[in-house]
């Protein structure tokens, strides 16, 4: 399971990483297709690395726009979600 879960991770690292699409890109596209899926734990992950990548709450709501449009109701939730991680992580970044 440990080397599974290692490929899995360096395929992730790989993918997201800039190339003719650079990586904010491709983590918005992650995070709406994680939202679209109902992965909690894709969420995060992409909600950490947009904000680490230094983008706007704005910039995520637009995204969290088309995932709605896309898929109606069910990613109300899940969109709600994304949003209060980025509060979370914003708040604590102001704290520090």
């Amino acid at each position: 399971m440990p080397e599974v879960m290692s490929n899995i991770s360096n395929c992730t690292m790989h993918t997201h990483q800039s190339g003719y699409l650079d990586s904010k890109v491709k983590h918005f596209i992650s995070l709406g297709m994680s939202i679209i899926i109902k992965c909690d734990e894709c969420i995060m992950h992409h909600v950490v690395a947009l904000y680490e990548l230094g983008v706007s709450r704005e910039e995520i709501c637009e995204c969290l726009e088309t995932a709605i449009t896309l898929q109606s109701c069910p990613c109300i939730k899940y969109s709600q979600l994304a949003l209060d991680f980025y509060d979370e992580l914003d708040s604590a970044n102001d704290e520090e």
